[in-house]
């Protein structure tokens, strides 16, 4: 009779085993982090006197309904006349000169010289 060994058995898996092994310990240290966090170190923090911002409270629940702004449809509204306009609020940029030399009405020549 041929025997299995034990990393093929099949109610021994080591690999299972480690890895249930690893996800335990990151559960207690999960556990400790978070339960050092509202420990004896906060209420000690709090008891030496210093007087910190209070505790955060949320953000106030408003729990009214936006209303919609209702207005007619643009096709139904009359146009701007352009004097009522709003004018600008930012000066236009100045545009650069062009360019002067322009090698006369035939335009640049190129010899072969360069």
């Amino acid at each position: 009779m041929k025997k299995t060994p034990s990393y093929r058995s099949a109610f021994f898996n080591p690999r299972a085993l480690i890895g249930l092994l690893l996800c335990c310990v990151g559960l207690l240290l999960a556990f400790f982090a978070f339960n050092g966090l509202s420990g004896q170190s906060a209420q000690a923090q709090g008891a030496s006197g210093t007087a910190g911002a209070p505790d955060y409270a949320g953000p106030s629940i408003d729990r009214r309904p936006i209303t919609p702004i209702r207005s007619r449809p643009l096709r139904d509204m009359k146009a701007i006349h352009p004097s009522k306009a709003p004018g600008h609020d930012h000066p236009e940029p100045i545009r650069p000169q062009p360019p002067t030399e322009n090698g006369g009405p035939a335009g640049p020549i190129q010899t072969t010289l360069g």
